[in-house]
């Protein structure tokens, strides 16, 4: 087996495939169990993943598709920061928790979808993700932190919910927004 996994807490990979397919026991992805692992080029995330946790792929430079299939309530700081090849991600449940700069430094992410509401996005979340081009903010978010989509220089369609309250300074800085739909 080349997980360590101790108390339905995935530790560490120790192999050297490009797919990953996170075994089904596993609850918490750990902080840095995947991180640098320039061999991964696909995780396939099992229905009873609930959190990602800090740096757990962080720098996964070829990290291309993650295969969503549960209930994520929470990606930590850094999860998947510097995946320079990840050019999607979808939530497909209630997303509670984007940590800060958890997706920052994607250089290829063009497409996040989020479906549900009421959640946190930290700040840094997105920065320098440079080839997305649209965002809808889900519902139920209150606040959009400074640098969230910083130095996004391809953003040009945002969708800002009624129920963000709070745009701090610099959330959008370096974009070239061309429309914003409330």
């Amino acid at each position: 087996m080349d997980f360590i996994i101790n108390n339905n807490k995935l530790c560490k990979y120790t192999g050297k495939s490009s797919e990953i397919y996170i075994p089904e026991t596993v609850r918490v992805i750990g902080e840095y169990a995947f991180a640098e692992m320039e061999c991964i080029k696909e995780v396939n995330i099992s229905p009873n993943v609930r959190m990602i946790d800090r740096n757990a792929f962080a720098g996964c430079k070829n990290l291309k598709r993650i295969n969503l299939s549960g209930k994520i309530e929470a990606v930590e700081d850094w999860a998947f920061a510097g995946c320079e090849e990840l050019d999607s991600i979808e939530f497909l449940d209630d997303i509670l928790y984007i940590g800060e700069s958890a997706f920052a430094n994607c250089k290829n992410l063009f497409n996040v979808s989020f479906k549900g509401r009421g959640m946190h996005i930290g700040r840094n979340a997105f920065a320098n993700c440079t080839n997305l081009g649209s965002i809808s903010i889900p519902d139920g978010v209150e606040t959009i932190y400074d640098g969230t989509f910083c130095n996004c220089s391809c953003l040009k369609y945002v969708h800002i919910p009624d129920t963000v309250k709070t745009i701090m300074p610099g959330a959008f800085e370096n974009c070239r927004i061309v429309n914003i739909s409330l």
